[in-house]
């Protein structure tokens, strides 16, 4: 009876030591992704560090390519020696020792050529817009980062878009699909980016197709107190937006005497329009008989007034609301958003976390005006929450025209917003000219750098019809330049999101100002002879103060 632990315990030796040698056999392919066609290419085959050196082994190997025609079949050799043409080829190692057997198969492609004429053609989804160009997201020469607007597809004669590329062979190729931004990025089937790894080897067509713009989560019960949106070029209307219980609203020129709105009910919530309005008038509104009582003014036209200018409230709530509660005791008759309301713009939750509840609630009765940032994801759900059919739009505010520009979507030379962009600026009439959009084209901070297509294509524009002060958003950095043949350029510090380390050692000389670590917000006093800006941090500080005059 005292024997039985051994024999139970050598009984358990046996058992793992089998259950180990069933494991032994494993067969691995040794090979390289890429051969020239001048060169022997050796595959070597391999089992397991620890293989039954009792029994016999047998190798056995296939080679084949695209069209399934073999180019090598033996059966004994632990390694084969192959001269092969250009082509894709697979091959298949199958281990058998006694009764175990393994197989590992490996891809490789082989080039005759040191260069090839690559064309990328991509079908985007269907519910592209039909605005909007397709680009290629991928490095570049002298960016840390990808660049999603790297290169642009042209347009075929079905769906799809293509570009030509001259590669190297042998070179990975690795880009993404995208609407010209991270904002509208290809993902796949599980939300994560679509990423193509491309060997290049031969001159062909390379078909991508099967992504998506991103799927949307969104919640239709979520609570959304009224928001107020500008409607029109010239203040005569206004936009209600909201999603509570009470699907009535009420507006007029005084608090009792009002009128019933037209209201639009769909399944995220209801808006409603305010009409007929005229300059330097308050009016009042109210969601139900009993609901609160919200007013607002609309310009007087007498030149002079303020107003606030936020980006990036991503997610720090804390921060957003403390800084929102702040600026509004700045009576600003308007607030410009310069994107990235929040941190997924695809995800309701996001939005109420950093939006609906730390900065709706408390800028009730003050027009909102919003350039959508790369965070806004392809703008489903900021379409549907400003109720916004398009995301670009202009307005004359007192003596003063405003551009609110999607940088996230197409504005290249010939497209829809790049010609509605000339044509506000071309036919403008005001004092001042203020341009708002998400990513900046001269930033210098080392987090995103400057947008180099915004720069391209719509610079040209602001310099030649005398635009004086662009604001944006997207580096979470205060950054102001010198004038930049006589435009300014100013980076807002983020309204509440995370910030990235110092690097003031790239500067570039052409930056003015750069402040580092803060959330904050710019209040704006704008009349006929100046435009005065001043830049407020959470603990109170004014970290710049700058002045624009004719």
């Amino acid at each position: 009876m005292k024997k039985l632990p051994i024999i139970i315990l050598n009984l358990i030796i046996i058992s793992a030591l089998l259950t180990a040698s069933d494991k032994d056999i494993q067969a691995k392919i040794k090979a390289k992704s890429f051969y020239k066609s001048t060169e022997i290419i050796t595959l070597n085959g391999s089992k397991s560090d620890f293989p039954d050196k009792k029994k016999k082994t047998t190798y056995s190997w296939s080679v084949i390519d695209e069209n399934t025609q073999e180019f090598a079949n033996n059966q004994n050799d632990e390694k084969i020696d192959l001269q092969l043409n250009e082509g894709r080829y697979t091959a298949k190692l199958t281990i058998k020792q006694g009764k175990k057997k393994s197989t590992d198969t490996k891809e490789f492609v082989v080039a005759e050529k040191d260069t090839v004429q690559v064309t990328i053609k991509v079908i985007p989804p269907d519910d592209t817009p039909g605005y909007d160009y397709i680009f290629l997201g991928h490095n570049v020469e002298n960016h840390k980062e990808w660049v999603p607007y790297a290169s642009r597809l042209t347009k075929g004669s079905d769906s799809s878009w293509v570009k030509t590329f001259t590669l190297e062979t042998g070179r990975i190729f690795k880009f993404q699909p995208t609407r010209g931004s991270w904002g509208t990025k290809g993902r796949d089937k599980h939300d994560s980016d679509f990423n193509t790894s491309y060997m290049p080897f031969r001159d062909e067509t390379v078909t991508i197709s099967g992504f998506t713009w991103g799927n949307v989560v969104d919640n239709k019960k979520l609570q959304r107190e009224p928001l107020l949106v500008l409607n029109s070029e010239d203040y005569s209307s206004m936009k209600v937006v909201w999603n509570t219980d009470e699907k009535n609203l009420f507006y007029g020129e005084n608090e009792t005497n009002q009128i019933e709105a037209s209201v639009k009910i769909y399944e995220y919530g209801m808006e409603a329009l305010i009409n007929d309005l005229k300059p330097g008038k308050t009016y009042y509104f109210r969601l139900g008989l009993n609901g609160e009582k919200i007013s607002f003014t609309t310009p007087d036209n007498d030149g002079s007034f303020t107003f606030a200018a936020v980006a990036d409230g991503q997610n720090i709530k804390s921060s957003i609301e403390k800084l929102t509660k702040k600026l509004v005791t700045y009576k600003p008759s308007l607030i410009v958003y310069a994107g990235d309301l929040m941190n997924n713009g695809l995800k309701a939750f996001s939005w109420d976390l950093t939006f609906f509840t730390p900065f709706v609630p408390f800028i009730k009765g003050i027009p909102l005006a919003v350039a959508p940032g790369n965070h806004e994801e392809s703008a489903v759900l900021f379409n549907r929450y400003l109720g916004q059919e398009k995301n670009w739009k202009t307005f004359v505010h007192e003596n003063t025209r405003f551009l609110m520009i999607d940088a996230e979507s197409t504005y290249v030379k010939g497209s829809e917003q790049y010609n509605f962009i000339e044509k506000a600026l071309k036919e403008n009439k005001s004092t001042w000219i203020i341009v708002v959009n998400h990513e900046s084209p001269y930033a210098f901070i080392p987090r995103h750098y400057s947008n180099l297509l915004v720069r391209e294509e719509l610079v040209p524009l602001f310099e030649q019809y005398n635009v004086n002060l662009v604001l944006s958003g997207h580096n979470h950095v205060y950054e102001r330049t010198k004038p930049i043949n006589k435009v300014t350029y100013v980076t807002l510090p983020c309204l509440g999101s995370n910030k990235p380390k110092e690097a003031v050692d790239e500067k570039d000389a052409r930056s003015e100002i750069q402040v580092f670590n803060n959330n904050g917000f710019a209040i704006i006093n704008v009349d006929p002879k100046g435009i005065r800006v001043s830049v407020e941090v959470e603990n109170g500080d004014f970290i710049d103060t700058f002045s624009i005059v004719k």
